[in-house]
């Protein structure tokens, strides 16, 4: 029984010895305290600038967070045009180097210097989903349901609880009265077969309501955006 010789180059088994190499992220070289900004960034010749919301001053950036996903989000929201874009960031500002802000990490992406005049009044939470269309927004005492289909705006009271592991809330309609403080609109078809006169009534089956925020990243696929949390409904 014979069998066959396999050269192995000296480069070859050096990538079987010591594999890929794994991106670190660098240190977060300053003591100074973190703080969350929010406003927008902008690139001057080679260099990310960053404004805080109404405020006019710039200050220079120094990207730190892991695999300078910063610096990646811009050059893919903007396309090497140079345009100002939305973001929400940790970082602290080093009055040794020219104010110069350093950013460690990036929680929100999208959007221009007009979302920092963006306010949901009154609204504790915001979620959406893009297939299917809908957003609900979270008051203090109930839910507002905006959807596309079915079409309709439906309302809910509600009651907020915090999980043992403190990483999401769960929103669900109050039962403690006699009926529940909820109803939704279920459609079944009916009407005269032969003429063919079909209308859309609602049924009287009701269907428990939740929605769980989870502090997961979500990219909406719709338009890209980044942002901290996810939202299950």
């Amino acid at each position: 029984m014979t069998g066959k010789a396999i050269h192995i180059s000296p480069v070859f088994m050096a990538l079987i010895l010591t594999g890929c190499a794994v991106d670190k992220p660098r240190p977060f070289p300053s003591p100074a305290p973190l703080q969350t900004l929010s406003g927008v960034i902008v690139e001057r010749q080679e260099q990310l600038w960053f404004q805080p919301c109404y405020e006019k001053r710039w200050w220079p950036v120094q990207d730190f967070t892991v695999q300078q996903e910063l610096t990646e989000y811009y050059q893919q929201f903007t396309k090497y045009s140079h345009k100002d874009l939305y973001v929400e960031l940790q970082g602290a500002v080093d009055v040794t180097l020219d104010n110069t802000l350093l950013v460690k990490n990036v929680n929100t992406v999208g959007g221009t210097a007009a979302t920092c005049h963006f306010r949901l009044d009154d609204i504790l939470f915001r979620a959406a989903g893009s297939k299917p269309h809908w957003v609900a927004d979270i008051y203090p005492d109930h839910v507002v349901v905006k959807s596309i289909n079915p079409l309709g705006r439906f309302s809910f009271k509600t009651t907020a609880v915090t999980t043992d592991t403190h990483s999401a809330d769960v929103i669900f309609a109050d039962e403690t009265e006699a009926e529940p403080a909820y109803t939704v609109a279920h459609y079944r078809e009916s009407g005269d077969e032969k003429s063919g006169d079909k209308r859309r009534q609602p049924s009287s089956r009701k269907k428990p309501f939740d929605i769980t925020i989870i502090e997961k990243r979500c990219v909406d696929t719709a338009s890209g955006t980044l942002l901290p949390l996810t939202a299950q409904m």
